[in-house]
């Protein structure tokens, strides 16, 4: 019987380019199973040229990177790749917007009542 690869974290915030304050910002994505290490991964373009964060985060799932990103509206990439006996899991990419806090707060989706 073939062993099947472990699958890729699922990026679960931010997403589809939602605006967050670019002094704080939170990450979070699925674990996978027999991730030895997650590698968070910020950049400024979507191949990943230009990283802006590259940390190796433990076996976290949810980081909260501070004062490393601007607060300009400037758009960026992140991606988390886990480590496991198998090899390395990408995930896919996701955007995000950084800006001030108040603009953050301004864009945020209004809850359904």
């Amino acid at each position: 019987m073939a062993s099947e690869e472990s699958p890729a974290p699922s990026l679960l915030t931010p997403t589809d380019a939602m605006s967050v304050d670019g002094s704080e910002v939170t990450f979070v994505w699925t674990s996978v199973e027999g991730a030895e290490t997650y590698r968070l991964q910020v950049a400024a373009t979507a191949r990943f040229q230009d990283l802006v964060v590259d940390a190796d985060v433990g076996v976290e799932t949810a980081v909260t990177v501070g004062n490393q990103l601007p607060t300009d509206g400037q758009t960026f990439f992140w991606r988390v790749l886990a480590e496991t006996g198998e090899g390395e899991r990408k995930s896919p990419v996701e955007s995000f917007i950084a800006t001030t806090e108040d603009e953050a707060e301004r864009k945020a989706p209004v809850p359904a009542s």
